[in-house]
């Protein structure tokens, strides 16, 4: 699984946001989309969790179908961040260290091979980047806001501020779409093996 196919497991649902009359335009904007989203990630995990053949038997037509609400379910949190990563890379496009969604996922998916239950390490972590990234993306409105009101002369502050800010926002989104793509990849291997 590639981050461009979770990304589009999840483009369904959040197409009804950009086909409004004014669509979410910055980071944050998504941001506070993907925190209404995170009730529904974190009931279809633990619920995952419980059906896992690591942890407990399941009826296999109930187990698929709660895999596949939870697989929507981290589709739909990669699509939203990566609007919120698409939105920051237009306004700053020099904000992109080289870091990707793949690097991160590589860690995780080698911690958390053997977890009999991941949710609450996936929860935990997502919260974590989506916390930072909300810090870091009202950090940078700060600093772009300062910016415009500020005179010529004190601009070249606000900008390197802004430019930092923009660098810790990307990270952010970059480590929550790795967890994200970690644990969907995981979540395609127990689908692939069912319980015995």
């Amino acid at each position: 699984m590639t981050l461009a196919e979770l990304v589009e497991r999840g483009a369904a649902d959040i197409a009804h946001y950009q086909g409004r009359a004014q669509p979410p335009a910055s980071p944050l904007e998504w941001l506070g989309i993907a925190v209404a989203h995170m009730p529904e990630l974190t009931a279809c995990a633990h619920t995952a969790d419980d059906v896992a053949p690591r942890v407990r038997p399941a009826a296999a037509g109930i187990r698929e179908q709660l895999l596949a609400a939870l697989a929507r379910e981290l589709g739909t949190a990669a699509a939203t961040i990566e609007q919120a990563r698409r939105r920051l890379v237009e306004r700053h496009p020099d904000c992109d260290s080289g870091d990707t969604p793949d690097d991160y996922s590589a860690l995780v998916e080698a911690a958390q091979r053997s977890a009999p239950r991941r949710s609450e390490m996936m929860i935990g972590a997502y919260a974590s980047f989506l916390g930072g990234a909300i810090e870091a993306a009202g950090g940078l409105a700060d600093a772009e806001l300062a910016g415009l009101r500020g005179r010529r002369w004190d601009r070249t502050d606000h900008e390197a501020l802004a430019a930092t800010r923009a660098g810790q926002l990307h990270s952010a989104l970059t480590n929550a779409l790795g967890g994200l793509l970690a644990y969907a990849r995981l979540l395609d291997q127990d689908a692939a093996h069912p319980p015995h």
